[in-house]
């Protein structure tokens, strides 16, 4: 079973396990989180398994419907493809033999009608009787067993379609009641011996008085004692005593805070007990083990689970690795290892979503992952270099506690910052970079524990506020050299008024313009800007007035000094909101909602070329639903990659889900897309390209992706280096890269007698172009080159002139000793200027380039041949504007 994009479950058939579909392989594997997607509500202990249940659809690297095993390695769905789990909430588990027992609140286990409780029997799901009734009417909170009887209770009135208050009773064949039941939902069960406890919100039981916690002896009801004044939802069972935890206050009549001990005639406190809800115990050897919802135990500081050794109550360490950070509902023991499970996404200083184990001196996560937290989203992405930055509303990246913004290496997670108060204290919505420093906005009022409002910088080591900060919401970040501009739902900085967008001069935030009838700025929310040299572009659902009063909704640019269309206002008007702005070379591509841009109909996503608007493909065919956005865009030479809410857009495959790819030519899929929203992309290295959002999984659930994911596009071929970057026409230069198979020309700058599209070789890797000759026509600007899949992204490239030579220029060079080992002293060179030696090997590869400074022109070069296999090589000398060579035999 997998997501669809609306939300609904989606039944694949049995197999033996997923295959991932067409491309996803693509995706970078070990972006799950280590735990679960959600809730664990239950945890039981076998052999040496433990299971969990929940309301979770993952775990780890695996798709587990609300039920898994761990085998103390690796995660384990309970079943396979359709005979994975079950469709709704697990609240209980029990084993009874080899036979797994499941309760909770759904109608499917393995595609099997059921209600609320079904079994597993190590091939395949069953249901507890025939149809109609299937099992229980109503949802299951707790399953015990005594012998070969199970027993269930929870908030039904039904079971197998026979009236049961609350509990009942399953032989292998038929359900039936106990007695009268209880008066109110039963919520924990326990076997002492031949006799059943049951505790809940009740307060009879059959035809007796029982406060909050009962027994059944196969025949009857009894109470233990005056039971306590409020409900139970935990028991434990050690030997002949009976411990039993909930929301209450006294048991027996006594003093006893959420926690009791009855052994069999009475009752009694442990210690001071708890300050909140109990909801989950285990037990060890004289360790007694309490979950909950608690922040104390015994008057200390014990959040979310404590220790009883029979006299004292403990947390289970001190220090950052003291406990969990949120409600713990499961516990199962097992000697000194305790497995938990709960709403928590943090175990003492490891990110641990939903279920760790504390090994009796360390907390631990059960598995490994590289997601950021499900609780939240990865909304802004930036690359550096191999390095990536995430930023959004999480709290764990990978197994390390990051608050909301994040550092990935390529191997490991980095926070941003020490102790508890890295990174941000809200949702960070954009990043930026310049050099080593990284800017982020959002929604935070703090950085590094230090007061920064809704803007902050990181400087590799610690974080400090940018001036006053801003009074809202900060959407997007762009820089132009040594400004940073800031746009959102703001409106001012201090006591200085900034409408929706403003400029970091460097000690303060600046106005821009005053193009606003209430001032500077825009009149509306700002969500994207991007550069082109000094021009800013803003996008979003402002508007604002031209010099000549008209209006302008969505986009506009600014030069310097003030607001203008791009082009004339009625030409260039977007008929929707602007989500995103990226720019490459001199074009620039917008995103959003929007369908029309300058009169021309397009599909959520269209370019700007500095004079008219065009979209991406051919209309209507591919244009996506109008409920649809584009989010976020990346660019990379030709290839623009387009995030968002859309889905099964018309013309297009289920491929393009949420995340799509325009190679120039048409839109394709990446894999089998995503199952979620993206909101925010980013390129590099190489053809790497990130996602990030709301996504958990591929389009088929075939690989888990916890809000980020990393796709190496096998078809985008980039560049990465040049050599040289410096040459005029003649000069023979080599490119580096990824993809670069199948390349068919190489453009220069320039109008004409600018493009090779012979002469040059391509290696078996795709990695690098040699041989190169730069054309008559070249100017300097960029070097590209076209690839099967479209253009790569540009390197710069300064073109020299071609100057008159000189007689000595114009004659040959001469090469010492030829034939040559080891080294040759290259003769010849002219007396002025720079020169570029370049050894051609006999299928004109280039295997030796090397360049000489001017200081060093003189009487000779040398060049090294070392580690060149014997053979016939071409030197070829370009200096002064001109190409020389002389054959080489090297020995």
């Amino acid at each position: 079973m997998y997501t669809a994009p609306d939300g609904q479950p989606v039944f694949r058939p049995a197999g033996i396990a997923r295959v991932a579909g067409a491309g996803d392989n693509n995706w970078q594997d070990g972006f799950h989180v280590p735990g679960a997607n959600h809730i664990v509500n239950t945890v039981m202990r076998v052999g040496t398994d433990t299971y969990i249940g929940g309301q979770f659809t993952t775990v780890g690297s695996v798709n587990a419907n609300s039920v898994a095993r761990w085998d103390g390695t690796a995660w384990n769905s309970v079943g396979t493809g359709t005979a994975n789990g079950v469709n709704g909430p697990v609240n209980a588990l029990a084993m009874l033999g080899t036979t797994l027992y499941v309760g909770g609140y759904f109608n499917a286990a393995g595609g099997i009608a059921v209600s609320n409780v079904a079994k597993w029997d190590g091939t395949g799901w069953s249901s507890l009787g025939p149809a109609p009734a299937r099992g229980v009417g109503g949802e299951v909170d707790a399953l015990a067993v005594i012998g070969t009887t199970l027993y269930a209770g929870g908030i039904f009135l039904t079971a197998g379609g026979i009236p049961a208050n609350y509990i009942a009773q399953w032989d292998g064949t038929t359900w039936s009641p106990l007695g009268n039941g209880t008066n109110y939902p039963v919520r924990a069960l326990a076997a002492m011996g031949t006799t059943l406890v049951a505790g809940g919100y009740f307060t009879r039981a059959g035809t007796a008085a029982a406060n909050y916690v009962a027994q059944w002896d196969g025949t009857a009801w009894t109470s233990l004692g005056v039971g306590t004044n409020g409900s139970v939802f935990a028991l434990a069972v050690r030997g002949s005593e009976l411990y039993v935890g909930g929301q209450f206050s006294t048991a027996g009549g006594s003093s006893a805070n959420r926690l009791a001990r009855w052994d069999g005639t009475g009752w009694a406190p442990l210690g001071s007990g708890l300050n909140s809800t109990v909801y989950a115990l285990a037990i060890s050897g004289n360790d007694v083990y309490a979950g909950g919802a608690f922040s104390q135990a015994g008057g200390l500081p014990a959040a979310y689970v404590a220790r009883w050794n029979g006299s004292t109550w403990s947390a289970l360490a001190s220090g950052a690795a003291a406990s969990v950070n949120a409600v713990v509902k499961g516990l199962a023991a097992a000697g000194s290892t305790l497995c938990v499970g709960g709403e928590f996404t943090a175990a003492g200083a490891v990110g641990a979503p939903y279920v760790a184990e504390w090994s009796g001196t360390q907390w631990n996560t059960m598995g490994s992952g590289n997601g950021t937290s499900i609780s939240g989203a990865v909304l802004a992405v930036a690359v550096s270099g191999t390095t990536v930055y995430v930023g959004g509303g999480f709290n764990t990246a990978g197994q390390v506690l990051a608050n909301n913004v994040a550092k990935w290496d390529g191997t490991t997670w980095s926070a941003l910052g020490t102790g508890a108060a890295n990174g941000v204290n809200a949702t960070v919505l954009a990043l930026a970079i310049s050099g080593t420093t990284l800017y982020a906005g959002g929604e935070f009022t703090a950085a590094g524990g230090a007061a920064a409002s809704r803007v902050a910088r990181w400087d590799g080591a610690a974080w400090s506020p940018l001036g006053a900060g801003l009074n809202n919401s900060v959407y997007a970040l762009a820089l132009s050299g040594t400004t940073l501009y800031a746009g959102g739902a703001f409106t001012a900085s201090g006591g200085t008024g900034l409408n929706h967008v403003a400029a970091w001069t460097g000690t303060a935030w600046a106005p821009m313009g005053t193009a606003n009838p209430n001032g500077n700025g825009v009149v509306g929310d700002v969500y994207a800007l991007a550069t082109l040299g000094p021009t800013l572009y803003a996008g979003g659902s402002f508007y604002f007035y031209t010099s000549t009063a008209a209006i302008v909704r969505g986009l506009a640019q600014w030069n310097g000094t003030a607001w203008s269309a791009l082009g004339a206002p009625a030409a260039t008007a977007l008929n929707g909101e602007v989500d995103a702005l990226v720019v490459n070379g001199n074009v620039l591509y917008a995103g959003g909602s929007f369908t029309q841009a300058g009169g021309v109909a397009v599909n959520m996503v269209a370019k700007w070329d500095g004079s008219s608007w065009a979209g991406l493909g051919a209309s209507p065919a591919n244009t996506l639903p109008t409920t649809s956005a584009v989010r976020a865009l990346a660019v990379s030479g030709s290839t623009v990659y387009a995030g968002g809410d859309f889905y099964s857009p018309t013309g297009l495959p289920a491929s393009t889900n949420f995340l799509m790819k325009w190679n120039g030519t048409a839109w394709t899929g990446l894999g089998t897309g995503l199952n979620q929203g993206v909101r925010a992309l980013a390129m590099g290295p190489g053809s790497q390209v990130t996602a990030g959002g709301h996504f958990s999984a591929v389009g088929d659930g075939s690989k888990i992706m916890s809000h980020l994911g990393i796709y190496h596009d096998p078809l985008l071929a980039t560049l990465t280096s040049l050599v040289p970057g410096t040459a005029g026409p003649g000069a023979v230069l080599s490119l580096t890269g990824t993809n670069l198979t199948g390349t068919t020309a190489i453009a220069f700058s320039g109008t004409a007698n600018n493009v090779v599209t012979s002469g040059f070789v391509v290696n078996a890797a795709g990695t690098q172009i040699t041989g190169i000759v730069v054309p008559g026509g070249a100017t300097s600007g960029t070097v590209t080159a076209v690839a099967p899949d479209g253009v790569t992204n540009a390197l710069p490239f300064a073109a020299l002139p071609l100057a008159a030579a000189t007689a000595q220029e114009a004659s040959e060079v001469c090469l010492l000793p030829n034939p040559a080992h080891g080294t040759v002293l290259v003769l010849g060179l002219p007396a002025t200027g720079a020169a570029l030696l370049t050894l051609l090997d006999a299928l004109g590869r280039a295997v030796r380039i090397q360049q000489i400074r001017p200081s060093a022109i003189g009487a000779a070069a040398e060049m090294s041949l070392a580690g060149l296999s014997p053979g016939l090589y071409h030197l070829q000398v370009w200096a002064g504007g001109r190409q020389t060579g002389q054959a080489l035999v090297v020995e």
